[in-house]
C-alpha cells in the first residue's frame, strides 16, 4: 500500500487538520519518498550483512511504529517526521523481499513469482488501498470521528501489521544462498531442510537437519560487506542502465497517479470521494499491468519487455497529457498509462535481483529502485515552483497541462514533435532550437525574471566557523573567476567549451556564454538580497515554506564580505 497515495488521498483532511497547503502536502511525499530511500539503502546493507530475514524483520517493526505515531500527530511537524520513518520501513521491505524471493525460488518460477510480488502490493494494493481510503474517509468516516479523526484511524488500521511481527519470524527461513556466501554451511542446511519439509508446520519444526550441500559448495564472497561493490566494473553500467529507467517509471507514477492525482481532480471540481473512487479505477491498469509482466516474465527476455513497456509508457504519457479533459477519458488513459508504468516497475524488479551477485544482491536493488524514490521525492516539488513562476506572471497554472518527469532531451523531442506550445529550457538548450528552427525565445527568465539566487552554497550553521578559511578560498576563486571572464574573449574560452561540450556547435556556446554574461548572473559572488526574497515570496504564496524567512536569517555574509575587503585592499 503506497505511503505518497496515502498523503494524497487524505490531502483535503491533513490540510484541514493542521493548517497546510499543497506544498506542505508535497514535503510529507517527499520526506516519505526519502524516508523510503534511506530505508532501501540500509535495509539493503542490512540484508547482505546479517541476513535477509533479519532485515525484513526490522523494516516491518519500522514501518509499523511510524505508522502509529502518525496517528497520533498532535501537529504537523510530527506528522512529517512520522511518514519519514513509514518510509525508511516501507522501503526497505520491498527490496529485501525481492532479493529473498530471487534466492529461494527455482529458476523457472522466478521471474513469474517475483513479478506476483507486485501483483499483490503494487496492482491489488494500489487498488484496495484508494478502496480503502474510499470506505474510511466516506462511509465510515462518521463512525470514526469524522474529517479530524478518521484520517488516525486510517493509520491505525495499516499499522496493524505489527502483530504480525511475532509470527512471522517463526516461519520465515533464511536464504540458503546468503548463508552460503557467508559459508555458514549448517545452517544454509537447516534453512533448506525447512523448506524442504513442504509444509507450514515442516517451516517451523522441520526435524533432524539434512545435508542438502557441502563447505564445497560455499559461494565465494567479499569478506566485507559494502556499497562500493555496486559502482564498480559491470556493476556499475548495470546500476547505471536500470537506475535510469526507475528514474522515468516510479518517479512519474508516485508523482502523477499516486500523489497528484486525487489533488489535481479535487481542484477539478470532484470531492473527495469522487477523486478517491476515480484514481481507485485507473489504477485497475496497473493490475493488469503487474498481470502481464507476470505472465510475460517466465516466457519473454527482460530486455526486451522493459523496452516495450518504456515506450508505450512514454506514449500513453503523452495521450493523457494532451487529451485527459472529460472523465471517461481521465479513467480510460489513466488506466492505460497506469497499465505501462506498473508493467516496467514489475519488470525492473524481476531485473533488478537477478543482475547482481549473492554478495551485494540487496544493496544492488536497493540502489536501482533507491534511484526511483529520488525521482518521486523531487518531482512534485519542481511542478509546484514552475505552477508558482507561472501564477505570478498572472497566468492560471489550473489552465495549463504541464508533462513531468522526463529528461531534457526528452522533453525536447516531444517538444518539437509537436507536444506542447511552450517549454522551460535551460538557455544554452533553448539556443540550440532557436538555431534548429524549432523553437523561439519568447521569454528570457533572466531578464524578466530579475536577479535570483544562482547556484547558491549551503553550510551548516554549526560548522561556519570550524569551515570558514576552506569556504573563504573557495569564494575567493569564484570571484576571481568572475573578474577575469569580462576580460577574457569568447574566442579564447573555445578550446575550453569544445572540450566540455563537444556536441555542441561553438557558435551556439558562445552565444549562451555573451547571453548569460550580460544577464548579471556573474557579475558578483554576493547574493541580491531582492531576489532571494522574491524567491521565496514565491515559496510562501505556493505553500510550500509557512513564512518567508527574512533574508538574514537565510544568508550568512562574512564570508563574502571578507572576500570582498580582500580584493578591495588588493
Amino acid at each position: 500500500m503506497s505511503s505518497p497515495g496515502l498523503s494524497g488521498a487524505m490531502g483535503s483532511l491533513l490540510k484541514d487538520s493542521f493548517g497546510i497547503g499543497n506544498g506542505h502536502l508535497t514535503l510529507i511525499n517527499t520526506v516519505t519518498v526519502i524516508g523510503g530511500l534511506v530505508g532501501r539503502l540500509i535495509g539493503g546493507y542490512i540484508a547482505d550483512r546479517w541476513g535477509r530475514r533479519t532485515a525484513l524483520s526490522l523494516n516491518l517493526l519500522v514501518y509499523t511504529l511510524g505508522g502509529l505515531v502518525s496517528a497520533v500527530a498532535v501537529n504537523y511537524e510530527t506528522l512529517l517526521v512520522s511518514r519519514a520513518v513509514v518510509g525508511v520501513g516501507l522501503g526497505g521491505e520491498f527490496t529485501v523481499g525481492l532479493a529473498i524471493l530471487a534466492e529461494l525460488v527455482a529458476t523457472r518460477h522466478r521471474g513469474s513469482l517475483l513479478a506476483t510480488l507486485n501483483i499483490s502490493s503494487g496492482g491489488i494494493g494500489n487498488i484496495a488501498s484508494f478502496g480503502f481510503f474510499l470506505l474510511v474517509l466516506g462511509p465510515l468516516g462518521g463512525v470514526l470521528g469524522g474529517d479530524h479523526s478518521s484520517w488516525r484511524w486510517t493509520y491505525v488500521i495499516l499499522a496493524v501489521p505489527a502483530v504480525l511481527v511475532v509470527f512471522f519470524r517463526r516461519y520465515l527461513p533464511e536464504s540458503p544462498r546468503f548463508l552460503l556466501s557467508k559459508g555458514r554451511v549448517d545452517e544454509a542446511n537447516r534453512s533448506l531442510t525447512r523448506l524442504a519439509s513442504g509444509s507450514v508446520a515442516g517451516l517451523r519444526n522441520p526435524g533432524p537437519t539434512r545435508p542438502f550441500v557441502t563447505a564445497a559448495d560455499a559461494l565465494p564472497g567479499p569478506a566485507r560487506t559494502s556499497y562500493l561493490a555496486v559502482f564498480r566494473g559491470v556493476n556499475l553500467r548495470r546500476t547505471a542502465a536500470i537506475g535510469a529507467a526507475s528514474w522515468m517509471s516510479f518517479g512519474a507514477q508516485v508523482t502523477l497517479l499516486l500523489f497528484l492525482m486525487p489533488i489535481l481532480l479535487q481542484s477539478r471540481g470532484y470531492s473527495l470521494s469522487d477523486s478517491l473512487a476515480f484514481t481507485m479505477i485507473m489504477n485497475i491498469g496497473s493490475l493488469f499491468g503487474a498481470c502481464a509482466a507476470s505472465y510475460l516474465a517466465g516466457r519473454v527476455r527482460r530486455r526486451s519487455t522493459v523496452s516495450c513497456a518504456a515506450v508505450l509508457g512514454c506514449v500513453s504519457a503523452i495521450a493523457f497529457a494532451v487529451f485527459a479533459q472529460s472523465t471517461a477519458l481521465i479513467l480510460v488513459l489513466g488506466m492505460i498509462f497506469q497499465f505501462f508504468t506498473m508493467m516496467l516497475n514489475t519488470m525492473l524488479s524481476v531485473w533488478s535481483p537477478e543482475l547482481f551477485p549473492t554478495s551485494i544482491r540487496a544493496m544492488g536493488a536497493s540502489v536501482v529502485n533507491g534511484i526511483g524514490n529520488v525521482a518521486g521525492a523531487v518531482m512534485p516539488f519542481a511542478a509546484l515552483f514552475t505552477a508558482g513562476l507561472v501564477r505570478e506572471a498572472g497566468v492560471d497554472p489550473a489552465g495549463i497541462t504541464f508533462l513531468r518527469d522526463l529528461s531534457t532531451p526528452m522533453f525536447v523531442e516531444l517538444f518539437e514533435a509537436g507536444l506542447g506550445d511552450a517549454i522551460v529550457l535551460d538557455l544554452t538548450t533553448a539556443h540550440i532550437m532557436q538555431d534548429k528552427g524549432t523553437g523561439t525565445i519568447a521569454i528570457d527568465y533572466t531578464r524578466a525574471g530579475g536577479i535570483g539566487p544562482n547556484s547558491v552554497y549551503y553550510c551548516r550553521t554549526d560548522r561556519f566557523d570550524e569551515l570558514s578559511d576552506r569556504l573563504t578560498r573557495f569564494t575567493s576563486a569564484l570571484a576571481e573567476a568572475m573578474r577575469r571572464l569580462p576580460a577574457t574573449t569568447l574566442t579564447a574560452l573555445e578550446p575550453l567549451l569544445a572540450a566540455h561540450w563537444p556536441g555542441i556547435p561553438l557558435d551556439t556556446l558562445t552565444r549562451a556564454c555573451a547571453h548569460i554574461e550580460h544577464s548579471h548572473t556573474w557579475d558578483t559572488v554576493r547574493i541580491d538580497p531582492a531576489g532571494a526574497d522574491r524567491w521565496m515570496r514565491i515559496l510562501e504564496q505556493e505553500k510550500m515554506v509557512r513564512t518567508a524567512p527574512p533574508f538574514e536569517e537565510l544568508v550568512d555574509t562574512r564570508i563574502v564580505d571578507a572576500v570582498t575587503l580582500a580584493i578591495s585592499t588588493g
